[in-house]
């Protein structure tokens, strides 16, 4: 996810299924969260840009790859409302 959401992604940390994306952008945390949520997907937004994924210790390999569709889904709606944003604003320049 961080080689195909560069612009979004600025580090993958953790270990295991403790996991921590840390958002290029602070603004960010916010429309990622709910897109997270729109997705039924729950995850902790923190401090500086970091949110953090806890899965269940029980979670299986497929949960796990159906995590991985909803956190893609979730940057790409981000990533469609930044260009969104942008292109509103050469408009109105």
């Amino acid at each position: 996810l961080a080689a195909e959401f560069p612009e979004l992604i600025a580090e993958v940390r953790g270990r295991g299924l403790l996991c921590a994306i840390e958002l290029a952008n602070e603004d960010h945390v916010e429309a990622f969260t709910h897109a997270c949520l729109r997705e039924r997907l729950l995850v902790t937004p923190t401090r500086n840009g970091i949110i953090r994924l806890l899965p269940s210790l029980l979670v299986s390999g497929s949960e796990v790859s159906e995590a991985l569709g909803k956190l893609r889904s979730a940057l790409a709606s981000v990533r469609a409302s930044e260009i969104a944003i942008d292109c509103h604003a050469h408009v109105q320049a």
